[in-house]
């Protein structure tokens, strides 16, 4: 994989026309801290851009899409070592990444996104590969060549099977017809049943949102809901499940779950600024792993699936800027969680908390 990732690296150098000026350069750092787990590094980079492309390398941060609390096909996952490149020409732009999933029994992911924008609307279109095993170069290819065509060659030329390669797709629109207002929206399938009934789950999640920027102080209202169904993020087996470190590589919130987020954050001075916010979730019985049955499960799940948790809370965030460079972040959140059990309901408080530093070079 390093070695796959460095003839890459050299061919999209060797690609990049060379202008004039110097290219501009930049290293970025994220260190995170979360009670009960070890100290991680999110993201250590190392970035050429200039006006048109850029080039990026180390441990990525990667988000696709226009959700801000959360990311239906491609939300941040810790450990993405690779390389990821980006292009613009007039209103179109695209972007491609390969990374190593810190080596976990050979999975890799890989991903590329396309956006259109024209005046205040921007269309965007997001694909993402999780590889698990030994597979042909042609997969790391630089061009927009469609994941689903490669995956469709490959199995028909006996160099992989579906069960090895996990593909998730997304669209999405954003809208700011003012400067101070915008819409966003985005639909994300996993695995989408064509035929009428549907034979299998239909594997897919929708995120809406909404942001208000016309107060005083910097101040910035934003709403946003996003559901997942029920056997979303997972494949036939373990391995090529969307999943990294327990948690899904889409959207924090995992199969057979919806949220609402509502946060009001404004700047307290010039160096803090707060962003409390109301957290509303409720949770089927699915969870990630589990696996899709067609004599037991049916062919489509009813949403929130079985018994049903309800959770309710409050999150207070803060962001206190060290110097022009560097930012120190973070929450502490409180949730409280009500069971609807066969005989009793059960309560239960969970505090959560988190500090993270960027730094900019």
């Amino acid at each position: 994989m390093k070695r796959i990732l460095a003839l890459v690296a050299a061919l999209l150098i060797l690609a990049i026309p060379i202008p004039a000026r110097a290219a501009e350069s930049r290293f970025d750092a994220q260190f995170s801290l979360v009670p009960a787990e070890a100290p991680r590094i999110d993201q250590l980079s190392y970035s050429l851009s200039d006006t048109n492309w850029s080039l990026t390398f180390g441990r990525l941060d990667l988000k696709y899409g226009p959700g801000v609390f959360g990311q239906m096909v491609l939300g941040p996952a810790t450990g993405l070592n690779g390389i990821a490149y980006s292009a613009s020409l007039g209103g179109f732009s695209y972007a491609h990444f390969w990374a190593d999933l810190d080596g976990t029994a050979d999975r890799r992911l890989l991903g590329h996104r396309f956006e259109y924008s024209f005046k205040a609307l921007t269309v965007g279109a997001s694909e993402t590969m999780l590889l698990y095993g030994d597979l042909p170069f042609i997969f790391y290819s630089p061009l927009p060549i469609p994941f689903y065509a490669l995956q469709h060659l490959s199995t028909k030329a006996g160099y992989s099977k579906n069960m090895y390669t996990n593909i998730v797709m997304g669209i999405d629109v954003h809208w700011q017809p003012y400067e101070d207002i915008e819409f966003y929206a985005e639909i994300m399938a996993d695995d989408y049943s064509l035929s009428v009934p549907a034979t299998a789950p239909m594997r897919t999640g929708a995120l809406l949102g909404a942001a208000y920027r016309g107060f005083a102080n910097g101040a910035e209202l934003r709403i946003e809901y996003a559901r997942v169904n029920k056997f979303t993020y997972c494949h036939f087996q373990e391995a090529s499940d969307y999943v990294y470190h327990g948690s899904a590589i889409g959207h924090w919130v995992g199969p057979d779950a919806d949220i609402l987020i509502a946060q009001y954050a404004w700047d307290a001075n010039e160096k803090v600024r707060l962003a409390p916010a109301l957290v509303l979730q409720r949770q089927g019985e699915g969870a990630l792993g589990d696996r899709w049955s067609r004599t037991e499960d049916g062919p489509s799940p009813k949403f929130l699936t079985g018994e049903i948790e309800y959770w309710g809370g409050l999150k207070l965030g803060t962001e206190y800027r060290l110097s022009e460079h560097a930012v120190i972040s973070g929450y502490l959140q409180g949730s409280l969680i009500y069971k609807a059990a066969v005989v009793e309901a059960e309560w239960r408080f969970e505090p959560e908390a988190k500090v993270t530093l960027s730094v900019e070079f």
